[in-house]
C-alpha cells in the first residue's frame, strides 16, 4: 500500500510540473494521498517492530500524531517534550488508538510524562469507556477479538512486554491511566 500512495503523490507532482492547472479534483486526490500517508506512518509505528534501542525524536512523534489526527474529531494533546524509545512510542500509539475508540463522538486525549511516570486521559461529554474491550483492558480478562478491536490486545501485549502495570481511574466523561516505564 505504501507504493501506490507514493505513486499517486509522485503523479500529482508530475502533473503540477507539466503545467496542469490546479483543480478541486486534484486537491481532493492530493488530500486523500496525504491522509493515507499519515495513516500509514502512524500504523507503521503502532503495529511495527519495536525492537532495538532507537528513539523517536520529539519532532517525529508530534508530526506522526499530528498528521494522523489532523482531520479527526479526536484531538491529541501531546505534552511530552523529550525523545522517547521506540518501544514506548509504539505502546503509547496503541493506547492512543484505544482511547480514540472510547471517544466515538470526539474529545481530547491528553498524554503527559514526568520522569518515568506517564498519564493518558481521554475525555468528552459522551464516552464509550464502558465496553467489554475496556473492561478487559482494565481487568486483564479475555475478550472477543475483531479487526476493529485488535489494537486493544496489541496494547495489552506491548504493556506486558514493557512491564507496564497501569493504574486506572474512571469518572463521568473521562478515563485516565497512569503507569511507570523503565525505558530510558
Amino acid at each position: 500500500m505504501v507504493s501506490p500512495v507514493g505513486a499517486i503523490r509522485n503523479g500529482l507532482e508530475l502533473l503540477e510540473m507539466s503545467g496542469v492547472k490546479p483543480s478541486l479534483e486534484l486537491d481532493l486526490i492530493n488530500q486523500s494521498a496525504q491522509n493515507a500517508n499519515a495513516r500509514l506512518s502512524y500504523l507503521r509505528v503502532a503495529f511495527g517492530d519495536a525492537g532495538g534501542s532507537s528513539k523517536f525524536s520529539q519532532q517525529e512523534i508530534t508530526a506522526i500524531i499530528g498528521a494522523y489526527f489532523e482531520n479527526k474529531r479526536v484531538r491529541v494533546n501531546w505534552q511530552v517534550t523529550t525523545d522517547q524509545p521506540r518501544s514506548v512510542v509504539k505502546t503509547l500509539l496503541l493506547l492512543i488508538m484505544c482511547f480514540e475508540t472510547g471517544l466515538p463522538y470526539g474529545g481530547e486525549i491528553l498524554v503527559r510524562t514526568a520522569d518515568s511516570t506517564w498519564a493518558i486521559t481521554g475525555s468528552d461529554d459522551r464516552t464509550a469507556f464502558d465496553t467489554p474491550h475496556w473492561d478487559a483492558m482494565i481487568t486483564g480478562q479475555d475478550f472477543e477479538l475483531s479487526s476493529a478491536t485488535v489494537h486493544f490486545e496489541l496494547a495489552r501485549a506491548a504493556m506486558s512486554l514493557n512491564d507496564i502495570n497501569p493504574e486506572w481511574g474512571k469518572t463521568s466523561g473521562a478515563l485516565r491511566m497512569q503507569f511507570q516505564t523503565n525505558a530510558a
